[in-house]
């Protein structure tokens, strides 16, 4: 947008109701790690494949649960991976919402913009499960960290309260106010 505009744009983002949502406690089930994603893929952007490359090159046992449509570019990985690769079907927000909480981390294929904060993140957050990030160029390092529990340089969301539903509404209206009183 041109510059002269810029005072008159107001970015509010989308709202959850974080009151309906019930998340369970998390418990170390299985001495493994046991991790997923949730959502689709973009190739070259939002994409799996550096990352389930690097997987299938690892000895140790592992479960990652992939819950998404797009399962044609998980294809190549499942056969390389077997059973330490799970792909799911979509699930509805309530239900995924309990299975990650479940889960020892959560990974995020990172869209590689500061533009915008991806629903996902909002859902991993609500969730409270530690996520890695995974960018364009691998951090085999912190994927190692991750596999052997050490959550040190997990991605943190900052600011979730400003997704709750209230917050949200509350900054319409003040975007309201603020247009009625001028």
């Amino acid at each position: 947008y041109y510059p002269e505009f810029h005072h008159k744009i107001k970015v509010i983002p989308q709202g959850f109701n974080f009151k309906e949502i019930k998340i369970p406690e998390y418990k170390k089930i299985i001495d493994y790690p046991v991790f997923a994603y949730a959502g689709g893929f973009i190739p070259g952007r939002r994409d799996p494949r550096l990352f389930l490359k690097y997987l299938s090159t690892q000895k140790r046992e592992f479960k990652f649960y992939v819950y998404t449509s797009n399962i044609e570019i998980l294809l190549p990985f499942k056969k390389m991976l077997n059973n330490k690769l799970e792909i799911m079907k979509p699930l509805p927000r309530d239900e995924l919402l309990q299975v990650l909480a479940s889960m020892d981390f959560l990974v995020n294929f990172d869209n590689n913009t500061t533009e915008q904060v991806p629903s996902k993140l909002i859902d991993y957050a609500i969730v409270g499960r530690p996520i890695l990030n995974i960018k364009r160029e691998l951090d085999i390092n912190t994927i190692n960290e991750f596999l052997d529990g050490n959550y040190k340089n997990a991605l943190k969301i900052d600011n979730i309260e400003k997704y709750h539903i209230e917050n949200v509404c509350n900054a319409f209206l003040e975007l309201c106010n603020n247009e009625f009183n001028n």
